[in-house]
């Protein structure tokens, strides 16, 4: 009788202590624009409406002035799904679902903070980069680390990071188009035995 082999489960997402480390500098600049005061995110120009008016959430901020385009406001009020319904349907979405849940669990005030939008939407973030390391594992230690640095500058940009503190749809397509990105990298990556070579 033939003893069933099991097939070998290979671990697909591979980080090293280099690779953890730039993954914990990077969250540690996320976490110092994106959650310590004075925060950064984007201002409403009109569309915060759309998916706030689906999951239940709505300005703090009364006026027209303190709502929109002048600043971001990180206050927001918990109200009945479905106040607006926008028919505007986004991944961004499923995200400030999540979100106004851990809110409605945290807030001890019925404020909800965007700050939880930030904090998902820099897991996300992370992860992606998480991906795209792991991938990486098999350029040379020089690439690696050149890699690496491009990855930190280039995402704890305030251009990029202003969006994870916002309820604008585009940061979720950008955020799951980087996943996507990381996830190719990855399954090129472990096509041949020897990965990337340069």
């Amino acid at each position: 009788m033939h003893e069933l082999e099991m097939p070998k489960i290979k671990q697909w997402l591979v980080l090293d202590r280099f690779d953890r480390a730039v993954l914990a500098a990077t969250a540690v600049i996320l976490f110092c624009q994106l959650i310590v005061p004075p925060i950064i995110g984007l201002a409403d120009n009109g569309d915060f409406d759309k998916i706030l008016g689906l999951v239940g959430l709505k300005h703090a901020a009364m006026s027209y002035e303190e709502r929109f385009f002048h600043y971001i406001n990180s206050q927001f009020l918990f109200a009945e799904p479905g106040w607006y319904a926008s028919g505007y349907l986004t991944s961004e979405t499923l995200i400030i679902w999540v979100a106004r849940a851990i809110g409605s669990l945290v807030s001890k005030d019925g404020v909800f903070d965007i700050r939880i939008v930030g904090e998902l939407q820099a897991i996300i973030l992370l992860f992606s980069l998480a991906l795209v390391l792991s991938a990486a594992r098999g350029l040379q230690p020089i690439s690696r680390r050149v890699l690496a640095l491009l990855l930190v500058v280039m995402f704890t940009d305030v251009g990029y990071v202003s969006l994870l503190n916002s309820f604008y749809s585009q940061t979720a397509s950008f955020l799951f188009l980087l996943v996507a990105a990381g996830l190719a990298a990855l399954m090129i990556s472990e096509r041949g035995e020897n990965g990337w070579t340069f």
